[in-house]
């Protein structure tokens, strides 16, 4: 693998691409500079912000809280159950049938009847 300069048409090519982007861009951002000594523009007026709101003083609770209806009940505590007792046997699952397999499909179709049956109309 050796280290060489790539093809100068290349080069060059890619030198041209990124002169034009630069020309471009300066061209556009001169276009829609707007200058100050023309005077026809408007001028930017200072944003004019509302006056702070009024101080309010922290309000006093007009009575005391009411007692509350019944005290709450304790949840009883849970006792550790002994680790000596011996485990009950668990049940074994009893087993399900397999499914029945689906009839086969007579054939490609799957459209109606083949008008054999009873036809209702109502």
């Amino acid at each position: 693998m050796s280290l060489s300069a790539r093809d100068p048409r290349t080069i060059g090519v890619a030198v041209a691409a990124l002169v034009i982007a630069f020309v471009a861009a300066f061209a556009i951002g001169s276009a829609t500079k707007s200058s100050g000594s023309s005077g026809g523009g408007s001028q930017v007026q200072p944003l004019q912000t509302a006056p702070p709101a009024p101080a309010v003083g922290a309000l006093a609770a007009p009575a005391a809280l009411p007692a509350a209806a019944r005290a709450p009940k304790a949840k009883p505590k849970a006792s550790p159950t002994p680790t000596t007792s011996t485990p009950s046997p668990t049940p074994a699952p009893t087993p399900t049938p397999s499914p029945t397999p689906a009839p086969p499909s007579g054939g490609g179709g799957g459209g109606g009847g083949g008008g054999s049956g009873p036809v209702i109309v109502g």
